[in-house]
């Protein structure tokens, strides 16, 4: 892994002197092609503008669109402002280990949540949808697009529209909040529809190898980890020995409760052997002593409880989870919200799950119309949808902070002014603004003090 990313150093630092030196030489301005960052090149062009302009005919359609982009950017701005409240107040009351900080930048290749490649396509698509959609509201409205362009950093990493910023001004409150509104809601709609082709068409099909229950977590430090149990691993069998290694039980492993029931009766410093299933084989772990559970939880209940510090899910349950997030749940509203936080939040962080990599690729066979793509291949395009679903969603969310320069700020502060000219339709034009920029600075800056805390909080209050 060290030796991936010096390689990556090295080439953008290659790539960052060539175009450096194409700057200074002014090779690129010949092309109309500027630089961001120092480094990331926009290249602008007028080519494309009457594809624009096409897709913005359905006027109709567009306008019902963006009404409706401005009805979920609202119920988002309060969600997500709500959300960070919480996540503010957390941050500064618990007394945790705090993240990385570079767990917090959405950049690929610098965020270990986020693989390089997976990422860079995933964000430049995320950029694209958002960008155009700005774009063809902005036709919509009549406003002229200068330019589209591109974003390159050795390779595609995003592309922009650029409308006349003095015609947006000048329309309506509602027609400029329809332009910022629907970038972030495309994101969300086509985050949805890369979840369904990931789910639907990808996970569902799967087909179990084996059965038994998938190692989807290792505690550190705990007998798990020190024998080399590791995620994607699938335990099948389970031995309880006595003191003297004399076999007392030996469980064969078929679903969660198999195991679970087992553990529950194990005390600290019981010994185990464990059969696992890797790579088409089955190979195992002798003489585990297990921990006391309370020394992981630190609840009184867990005390005396054999601990061996893994997190599973049935390999079937598992599958299921991600097929079908909430049907596979049934009525259980607990199981539903389990599926959709691993969904959501659980999966995407953990790297030693996602991308899929062997041995969990090992624990499915390729079912059905799928089953004619070569296996990795199936793997790759199964990852590469499971990135365009979160990266999509996450673009989305964010852009609707209600904080300037994110597109829910701009939302907010139309909002406030149209609010403000029906309550008080007696207030000059100039006061109302003046009122208006008043809230919206003091919200947007509320909203960077209360990011700061989640940031901060842990490091500075951390034991």
């Amino acid at each position: 892994m060290l030796l991936y990313y010096l390689i990556f150093l090295d080439i953008l630092l290659g790539y960052i002197t060539i175009v450096y030196g194409l700057h200074k030489f002014g090779i690129l301005k010949k092309y109309n092609i500027s630089l961001a960052l120092g480094f990331i090149i926009m290249w602008r062009t007028k080519r494309g503008r009457k594809f624009l302009n096409k897709l913005s005919r359905y006027r109709r359609f567009w306008q019902l669109y963006g009404n409706i982009a401005i009805a979920i950017c609202v119920i988002t701005m309060v969600f997500m402002f709500i959300i960070l409240f919480m996540g503010a107040v957390v941050a500064i009351s618990i007394r945790t280990e705090p993240p990385p900080l570079q767990n917090l930048l959405v950049l690929p290749g610098i965020n270990p949540i986020i693989p390089l490649w997976y990422g860079i396509f995933a964000l430049a698509v995320g950029i694209i949808v958002h960008e155009f959609s700005h774009g063809i509201l902005a036709r919509v409205a009549k406003i002229k697009v200068k330019s589209l362009g591109l974003l390159l950093c050795i390779v595609p990493i995003g592309a922009f529209v650029e409308p006349d910023e003095k015609e947006i001004e000048k329309i309506n409150r509602r027609s400029r909040s329809r332009i910022f509104a629907t970038g972030p809601t495309s994101n969300i709609i086509f985050a949805l529809i890369f979840a369904g082709i990931f789910s639907w068409a990808f996970m569902a099909s799967l087909s179990p190898t084996v059965d038994g229950v998938l190692v989807v977590d290792v505690t550190e430090d705990f007998p798990a980890e020190e024998a080399g149990i590791k995620p994607g691993m699938v335990i099948t069998e389970i031995e309880g020995m006595d003191v003297n290694g004399t076999l007392l039980e030996n469980v064969k492993i078929e679903k969660p409760e198999d195991f679970s029931n087992f553990l529950s009766s194990r005390h600290p410093n019981d010994v185990i052997n464990i059969t696992v299933y890797k790579n088409h084989k089955k190979m195992q772990f002798h003489n585990i002593t297990l921990a006391d559970k309370y020394n992981n939880t630190e609840r009184k209940k867990d005390r005396g409880v054999g601990f061996l510090g893994v997190s599973t899910r049935g390999v079937e349950e598992f599958r299921d989870s991600l097929a079908y997030p909430v049907s596979s749940a049934g009525n259980d509203a607990k199981q539903r919200r389990l599926n959709l936080i691993q969904y959501f939040m659980l999966l995407p962080v953990d790297l030693k799950i996602l991308p899929f990599h062997s041995p969990i690729t090992e624990v499915y066979e390729v079912t059905g119309p799928l089953s004619v793509l070569p296996t990795t291949l199936f793997w790759i395009l199964a990852n590469m949808f499971f990135y365009l679903f979160w990266l999509n969603m996450l673009l989305g969310i964010f852009n609707m902070i209600p904080a300037i320069p994110l597109d829910g700020g701009y939302v907010f502060k139309d909002g406030m002014s149209a609010l403000l000219a029906r309550l008080r339709p007696a207030m000059k034009k100039d006061k109302l603004m003046a009122t208006v920029n008043l809230l919206s600075f003091s919200l947007s800056f509320l909203i960077f003090i209360l990011f700061m805390m989640m940031i901060m909080g842990p490091y500075l209050f951390a034991i």
